[in-house]
């Protein structure tokens, strides 16, 4: 699944509380000058509310810089293993 699939399911209502609580558009979060701690919790938020509404911002504000990379690995498609060396013997 893809970013804008993922966002395909957010609520209008946490998208704006999340825009609220960081006095920035979804576009800006992006940015390349914004402080990312408060961008990661967002997002991290944000996506998880998908699957536990009930989800608190304090709570997200316990996840870990793991959490939240592994939520983007899940979302960008990023979850494959990576390649393996290879062990093909270079003829020598």
């Amino acid at each position: 699944m893809d970013l804008a699939q993922a966002l395909k399911k957010v609520p209008l209502d946490d998208l704006e509380e999340l825009e609220d609580k960081l006095g920035l558009s979804l576009n800006q979060m992006l940015g390349e000058d914004v402080p990312k701690g408060k961008v990661f919790k967002g997002l991290y938020w944000l996506l998880q509310r998908t699957e536990n509404p009930n989800l608190t911002w304090e709570e997200a504000g316990s996840a870990s810089l793991g959490d939240v990379l592994d939520l983007a690995g899940e979302v960008l498609g990023d979850d494959e293993d990576p390649e393996e060396p290879s062990t093909e013997s270079d003829g020598s």
